[in-house]
C-alpha cells in the first residue's frame, strides 16, 4: 500500500465518488472499511458527474465519465482517477482554481482572481504573537470562530475538505493566499495539513514568535478529562501517514459546557480549524490547538453529526459578555490591568468614613450639652457688662449732680460770708444733699468695683470658653465635612460596586494613589447597548481604602455599541470605548501629579497614548513615524 505522500498525480484526489451500482455518493472510508465494496470500474468522478452540460466542451461530448480507483489507507483513504482516464476539462478535480473561486464567491468571500487572493472581511487576525492568549479573552477567540465572516470562511473550507483529499489539494492551490482587513496574509495551502505538517509549521513559526491559523487533519484517539479536556490524535511510526508527531486538542474548563458533545469526536477522522501552538509544560512540550466550539471548528469527514447532537452553545448570543471580556483583554494587554478577587473588591467597596463619623458625632453630642453652658456664660457675661455699664452711667450721673450741688453750696457760702440775702436753712439743705449724694456715689462705686472685678475674673473664663468654642466649631465643621465625604464615599463606592465582578487595578505604582477601573454594560434597546467604565482614585491608609474627593470620581465613561456592528466588526465596534478610557486614565495621571506636558508629544502631535510592558508604563506618540516616547516616572 502506498503512503499518502507517495501519490503522484497531476489531478486532485478526492474523498467521495459516485457508485454506479447504487447511483449514490460513497466515501473512500466506507470502501476501505468494507473490502467487498472494492470493485474495479464501479466508481466515477463526482466532479465530472455533476458538471453542468453547458460547461462540457464540444470535443468532450462523447467522453465517458471518469472512472476512479480506490486507494486504501488506514489514516486517509481516497479516490484518484484510473489509468488512462481523463477528467473533463472543467471538472473541479482537474484544477481546483475555478472551484475555489466559485465557492469563495458563493460564500461572500471577496476574491481577486488575477492575484488569487481570498479576502475575509473581519478584523480577526490570521497571525498572532505567541503567548498573548492571556491578554486576549477566550471568549474573544471563541467569537473569532463564531464571527459571521469566519462562519462563511469555515463553511467554504468545510466544502473543500469534504471534496478534496488534502495532500493533492495543497499542491494544486499553492498560488492562493488568504488576507484579512488587517492585511495579515498567509498562503492558503499552508493553512491545511496533517499532524506532521502542522507540527513542522509551528516549529517554523516559533522562530518568528507567531502563531498562524491552520486546519489540521487527523483521527481522534483517546479523550481525557482532567478538569480540562485533552483530545489526543492517533499516531503511527509510518512517516507516510503524516501522523508520527503527537498532537492534541485542548478544551479549557470554562468551555467544557460550551464546546458541545466532545465524545462525538472519538475515533473520527476530523479537521480542526484554529491556532496550533507549542506549549511548554512541567513534564515537557506538547503541540496542541484550543477547541472552543465543535460546531464552528470541527469538520467530520465520514459521519458528521447533526447540530442537535453537537449541542454547542453559540457565544454570539451574548454580546454584552463578549464586550466585557474583550474590554478586559484590551486593558490587560495595553495597561497591565489586574483583575481584583472577591476579597479585594469587598475591602475596597466597604465604607469606612461612616464609622469614624459616628465616633465624631458621639463626641459632638457631648459637646452640645456643654455648648448650653457656654451660651449661659455668654448671656450672663452680657448681663454683667450691661450692669457694669449701668453702674458707670449712674456714677457719672451722680458725679454731675455732686458738681451741681457743690456749685450751689459754694454760692450760698459766699452769701453767708457777706450776710447778703443768706438763708441758713438753704445752706443746711444743700449740705445734706451733698452728704446723700456722696453716700450714693460710694455705694455705686462699691458696686461698680465689685462688677469690674467680677468682669475681670470673667475675662479669664471667657478666654477658656472661646478656645473651647472655637475647637467645638472646628469639630462641628469637621463632622459636616466628614458627613459630606461619607455620603460621597458611599456614592463613589456604589458606582464601583455596580461593576462587580469586573473591577481591576491599573498598577501605576504611584506612591500615594491607586487607580481602579470598573466595567459594566446595560441594554438600551434590542440592537443597542452601552458599555460603561468607572475610573476612580483611592488612597490606602489605616488599613482602609478611601476614595479621592475630586469631582471626576463620579464620572461614568459611556460608549454605545450596536449589536449589528459588533457582529460585523467587533474591534471597530468597541475601539471608541478604549479611546475614551485611555484619555480618562491620562487625566487621572495628571491629576495625581504628573505634569500634563509630559503626556504631550514634544513634536507637536498632541496627547500621547499610554502603554504598559514588563511592569513599566510609558507614553508613546500615536504617529508611528514620530517615535517619541516618555517613560512614566513619578516625582519627575
Amino acid at each position: 500500500m502506498k503512503g499518502i505522500n507517495e501519490v503522484k498525480t497531476s489531478d486532485l484526489s478526492m474523498n467521495w465518488a459516485i457508485d454506479l451500482k447504487t447511483n449514490r455518493k460513497i466515501s473512500a472510508r466506507e470502501i476501505h472499511n468494507n473490502k467487498l465494496l472494492k470493485v474495479s470500474n464501479r466508481y466515477v468522478c463526482i466532479g465530472c458527474k455533476e458538471l453542468s452540460k453547458h460547461l462540457i466542451l464540444d470535443n468532450e461530448k462523447d467522453k465517458r465519465q471518469t472512472v476512479l480507483e480506490h486507494v486504501s489507507h488506514d489514516e486517509h483513504p481516497f479516490f484518484r482517477k484510473g489509468k488512462l482516464q481523463q477528467h473533463y476539462e472543467r471538472c473541479r478535480f482537474r484544477s481546483p482554481d475555478s472551484n475555489v473561486i466559485s465557492l469563495a464567491s458563493m460564500n461572500g468571500i471577496n476574491v481577486d482572481e488575477r492575484m488569487k487572493v481570498l479576502r475575509i472581511l473581519t478584523s480577526a487576525k490570521l497571525v498572532r504573537k505567541i503567548g498573548n492568549l492571556s491578554g486576549n479573552s477566550r471568549q474573544a477567540y471563541s467569537k473569532f470562530f463564531t464571527h459571521p465572516a469566519h462562519q462563511k470562511f469555515y463553511y467554504f473550507l468545510s466544502t473543500l475538505l469534504k471534496e478534496y483529499e488534502i495532500s493533492t489539494f495543497k499542491k494544486n492551490i499553492s498560488a492562493f493566499t488568504v488576507e484579512t482587513e488587517t492585511e495579515d496574509r498567509v498562503k492558503f495551502a499552508d493553512m491545511f495539513g496533517l499532524q506532521d505538517d502542522i507540527v513542522k509549521r509551528v516549529d517554523k513559526n516559533l522562530k518568528k514568535s507567531t502563531i498562524s491559523l491552520a486546519i489540521i487533519v487527523g483521527t481522534v484517539g483517546e479523550i481525557t478529562n482532567k478538569g480540562h479536556l485533552l483530545i489526543e490524535f492517533t499516531t503511527s511510526r509510518d512517516i507516510n501517514n503524516g501522523n508520527t508527531k503527537p498532537f492534541r486538542l485542548f478544551v479549557h474548563q470554562d468551555y467544557i459546557s460550551k464546546v458541545g458533545n466532545i465524545y462525538l469526536l472519538e475515533n473520527q477522522k476530523i479537521a480542526c480549524y484554529g491556532f496550533p501552538e507549542k506549549k511548554s509544560l512541567s513534564y515537557g512540550s506538547v503541540y496542541q490547538m484550543e477547541l472552543f466550539s465543535i460546531e464552528h471548528q470541527i469538520f467530520f469527514f465520514d459521519t458528521p453529526p447533526s447540530l442537535d447532537c453537537i449541542e454547542s452553545i453559540n457565544n454570539h448570543n451574548d454580546p454584552l459578555g463578549y464586550t466585557l471580556q474583550e474590554s478586559e483583554s484590551f486593558i490587560t494587554r495595553l495597561w497591565g490591568a489586574e483583575r481584583l478577587n472577591d476579597q479585594e473588591i469587598k475591602e475596597i467597596i466597604s465604607s469606612h468614613s461612616q464609622f469614624g463619623l459616628n465616633d465624631y458625632k458621639t463626641e459632638l453630642d457631648r459637646d452640645r450639652v456643654k455648648e448650653e453652658k457656654y451660651r449661659d456664660f455668654i448671656k450672663g457675661r452680657e448681663n454683667l457688662i450691661l450692669e457694669t455699664e449701668s453702674f458707670k452711667q449712674q456714677n457719672k450721673q451722680l458725679q454731675l449732680e455732686m458738681q451741681n450741688v457743690a456749685k450751689n453750696h459754694k454760692a450760698l457760702s459766699a452769701r453767708f460770708l457777706s450776710k447778703l440775702g443768706f438763708n441758713h436753712k438753704s445752706l443746711k439743705a444743700i449740705e445734706i444733699d451733698m452728704q446723700q449724694i456722696q453716700i450714693r456715689v460710694y455705694e455705686i462705686e462699691k458696686l461698680l468695683n465689685r462688677k469690674e472685678k467680677e468682669l475681670e475674673q470673667n475675662n479669664g473664663i471667657k478666654r477658656q470658653w472661646e478656645e473651647w468654642y472655637q475647637a467645638f466649631q472646628e469639630r462641628s465643621q469637621n463632622v459636616t465635612r466628614l458627613q459630606q465625604y461619607a455620603e460621597k464615599e458611599i456614592g463613589y463606592k456604589q458606582m464601583l460596586a455596580d461593576c462587580q465582578p469586573n473591577i481591576f487595578r491599573i498598577p501605576l505604582k504611584n506612591p500615594r494613589w491607586n487607580l481602579f477601573l470598573g466595567l459594566r454594560t446595560n441594554v438600551i434597546n434590542e440592537n443597542l447597548f452601552a458599555v460603561n467604565g468607572v475610573i476612580q482614585l483611592y488612597m490606602y491608609q489605616n488599613q482602609a481604602w478611601f476614595p479621592s474627593d475630586h469631582k471626576s470620581q463620579d464620572q461614568i465613561i459611556e460608549y454605545q455599541v450596536s449589536i449589528s456592528q459588533l457582529n460585523l466588526s467587533p474591534r471597530n465596534a468597541i475601539k471608541g470605548f478604549y479611546s475614551k478610557l485611555g484619555k480618562a486614565i491620562i487625566e487621572r495621571i495628571v491629576l495625581i501629579g504628573l505634569p500634563k506636558a509630559n503626556c504631550q508629544c514634544v513634536k507637536g502631535h498632541g496627547l500621547m497614548k499610554l502603554q504598559f510592558k514588563n511592569g513599566q508604563y510609558w507614553f508613546e506618540c500615536w504617529d508611528k513615524n514620530c517615535g517619541e516616547k516618555y517613560t512614566l516616572i513619578w516625582g519627575n
